[in-house]
């Protein structure tokens, strides 16, 4: 709502370049924002592709290197077994081995550089029934083991059992060590290593089975063939193997070591178990060959050599496995990110590693990354480019189609404030500038409409001002005739409205006089009648009074003579209260007398001590009663006196009301005879009453004839007065009227 109120607030010609720009910039911001999704989509789809890209390349590399390692095993172990047959075919031709009854003494190790040796006494290994002896020297023959190294061109080895547990004895070897004697004899092989357990070559053999597989002696890689030496009873007595030394291995060696991956990456080989594990059989460039890296820790703290191992030991053969972890070599600035893809070759041990660094290959992301920065910021320059021409282009292109409406707008805006003088002026050189044409060839009534909707609207406003101008010339002379009428039909409505004014309130006086009159006269024949019932009653009422008189006087005689008689017997109370109050202060003096004996016996008794004792108490309780009818007599006495005040006092009163009563007596007596006068005047004047209450109820009736005729005078008069009211409200609200149009027709200017 509030950008479609400001849209609409806007100009036209405000809203034709905003258009324009809208349009010219829309294209704009929609291909600049394709291209910043499309950043982003292609960002994130590049790095899965380049993901998935690295994931695919050092997963290949390193199934090529288990293809390699496995290809080169099967071939040494095809080579090996052919000599294995061999040697086996030549031993049945000697006989085959045995136990002689001799023994040899021999000086064992589990290792060949161990100075601690073991002495040991062992049946002598007889082939053919010789012994193959204790020969350490190169330049003496050994038997077996040189005859079959000349007959297949690979090293032979003889093993004898040393015990029940299957520990084996090296007694015959035709590898000859630089120093020119024969590699590892007296040096024996325990089945069970302390680490790792039973050993799998001497296991295999013991199951009666042959063991064929890659071993390291002497610093060098050989595969191996080893059979059980078995003797006439089919004993396991030993062993014999043929190896081969793997010459080809320094080729494989030399073809991981020169095998690249990405920018900086290569492949490497560790140990997975036994003395090896963790250990690089095969480094970069060999330079850390026999090296350990299994407690390595990455950038993060982690063992990550340790999971990487394990992970990989752990998965079915040949299934690749990846690792990622921070790696920061000597002399880095800062941990880079690598991953790594692994496989396991069991047959030789061998944990194969292709690793690298993951920028290698995002580099070309970064790259990619960048041109598509590139074209972004081409793309806005361009858009801004096409605004800095369209822009302008719309600002003139919106004024040339604006500039006739806004002066249209100009001239209604005139129009409107009045200025149709203005307003035609405008259109003089409008019309001109814009048309080609003058106002006058508008005006003329034959004019043929122009083809554009600008000229048409041109025509049309031109046209409604010339008849607003006419329009407002004739309302306003129109105006000026209503007005002169409307004024003078209000000056007459008002002289004849003032007439029928005075003629009402004149006629309004009569009525109020003559309703007074009949208000009156009706008021008087009330007040005659009430008069005469009045005079009446009182003449009963004087008879009656004159009869209570009577009464009263007989009664209040009465009533004298009972007063004197109450004032005698109230001098009699008198008497006798006076008589109670001396017996009362004879009591009261005894009362005294006996509390002062009562006293004196206490004080008595006080004295008796013991004796005295019961006197005493009968002493107190007489006091006791003593002060008691004192303080009753001293009551009494009080009250007899209040009592002979009270007779007093009405003694008193009572020879007042006497004189009163008789007083009273003589005032009835002379009440009584003026009562008598007072009827005989109230009878005599009953029938002039009755004479004055029928003229005033003539006279009423004639008021109120008089007050009816002069209502319906005024009535009529107020009816008049009414009609005129209106008729001058409504010249007057004409006159309103024509002065508002006049008010409005001369807001109109047409002359300048």
């Amino acid at each position: 709502m509030r950008l479609h109120a400001l849209f609409a607030a806007l100009t036209m010609k405000a809203k034709l370049i905003a258009m324009v720009a809208v349009a010219a910039v829309l294209p704009v911001v929609m291909a600049v924002g394709t291209a910043v999704v499309t950043d982003t989509t292609v960002a994130k789809t590049m790095t899965e592709e380049l993901e998935n890209m690295i994931r695919d390349n050092l997963s290949q590399i390193a199934r090529d290197v288990y293809g390699l390692a496995r290809s080169t095993n099967y071939f040494l172990e095809d080579e090996v077994r052919e000599s294995a047959v061999v040697a086996a075919e030549y031993v049945a031709t000697l006989g085959g081995f045995s136990l002689g009854v001799e023994k040899s003494v021999w000086e064992v190790a589990p290792e060949e550089s161990s100075q601690s040796k073991v002495r040991l006494e062992l049946p002598e290994l007889l082939a053919g029934g010789a012994w193959v002896g204790q020969n350490t020297s190169k330049d003496e023959h050994s038997l077996v083991v040189d005859d079959v190294k000349r007959l297949t061109g690979e090293e032979c080895t003889i093993y004898q059992r040393m015990n029940a547990d299957g520990d084996m004895l090296r007694v015959a070897s035709s590898i000859i060590r630089p120093d020119g004697l024969r590699s590892g004899v007296g040096v024996y092989i325990p089945a069970k290593n302390a680490s790792e357990g039973m050993s799998s070559l001497i296991a295999t053999v013991l199951k009666g089975e042959t063991f064929r597989g890659k071993v390291y002696v002497q610093g060098m890689d050989y595969m191996v063939e080893y059979a059980p030496i078995r003797d006439f009873r089919g004993d396991i007595i030993g062993m014999m193997g043929v190896g081969l030394a793997v010459e080809e291995m320094k080729s494989l060696r030399r073809a991981v070591m020169e095998t690249k991956v990405g920018k900086t990456g290569y492949v490497w080989v560790l140990g997975g178990k036994g003395r090896d594990r963790g250990r690089y059989l095969i480094s970069k460039d060999g330079a850390q060959d026999g090296q350990s890296v299994w407690d390595a820790r990455d950038a993060e703290g982690r063992y990550f050599v340790h999971g990487m191992v394990e992970r990989v030991m752990a998965a079915p053969p040949g299934e690749v496995v990846f690792a990622h972890y921070l790696w920061q070599n000597p002399g880095d600035s800062a941990p880079r990110r690598k991953v790594a893809a692994l496989v396991y070759y069991a047959p030789w041990d061998w944990v194969i590693g292709a690793s690298m660094y993951e920028d290698d290959y995002f580099g070309v992301r970064e790259k990619i990354l960048s041109s598509l920065g590139a074209f972004r910021t081409s793309l806005i320059g361009g858009g801004v480019l096409v605004l800095a021409v369209i822009i302008p282009l719309a600002v003139y292109t919106g004024t040339r189609l604006t500039r006739p409406i806004e002066t249209i707008t100009a001239i209604s805006q005139k129009i409107a404030a009045g200025d149709l003088h203005g307003a035609d002026a405008d259109f003089k050189e409008f019309t001109q500038d814009c048309l080609g044409k003058t106002v006058e060839e508008i005006d003329d009534p034959g004019a043929e409409l122009p083809a554009s909707e600008t000229g048409r609207l041109i025509f049309s406003i031109r046209r409604m001002t010339r008849n607003l101008t006419s329009l407002v010339r004739q309302v306003r002379e129109s105006g000026i005739q209503v007005t002169a009428s409307a004024t003078q039909i209000a000056a007459s409505a008002k002289e004849v409205e003032a007439t029928v004014t005075e003629q009402a309130a004149s006629t309004s006086e009569v009525n109020a006089v003559s309703s007074q009159i009949s208000s009156t006269s009706v008021e008087l024949v009330g007040t005659l009648q009430d008069v005469g019932r009045s005079v009446a009653e009182a003449g009963a009422m004087a008879g009656q009074g004159r009869e209570g008189l009577a009464g009263m006087e007989g009664a209040m005689r009465h009533l004298m003579d009972s007063t004197a008689f109450v004032s005698s017997k109230l001098a009699v109370i008198s008497d006798k209260a006076n008589t109670i109050g001396a017996v009362v202060t004879a009591i009261n003096k005894v009362a005294d007398q006996t509390n002062l004996l009562s006293l004196n016996a206490a004080i008595e008794a006080e004295k008796a001590g013991e004796y005295g004792r019961g006197f005493s108490v009968v002493a107190r309780e007489i006091r006791r009663l003593a002060d008691q009818t004192a303080a009753a007599a001293l009551d009494i006495e009080g009250m007899v006196g209040q009592m002979q005040s009270a007779v007093s006092a009405e003694v008193m009163e009572m020879d007042k009301f006497s004189e009163e009563v008789r007083r009273g007596v003589m005032e009835v007596a002379a009440i009584s005879a003026r009562f008598g006068e007072i009827i005989a005047g109230v009878q005599a004047l009953s029938p002039r009453f009755a004479t004055v209450e029928e003229g005033m109820r003539t006279q009423s009736l004639g008021a109120g004839q008089i007050s009816e005729a002069m209502g319906q005078l005024t009535v009529a008069a107020g009816q008049t007065k009414d009609s005129i009211m209106e008729f001058n409200h409504a010249a007057k609200r004409l006159n309103e009227a024509v002065q508002g149009l006049q008010g409005e027709v001369s807001k109109f200017r047409l002359e300048a």
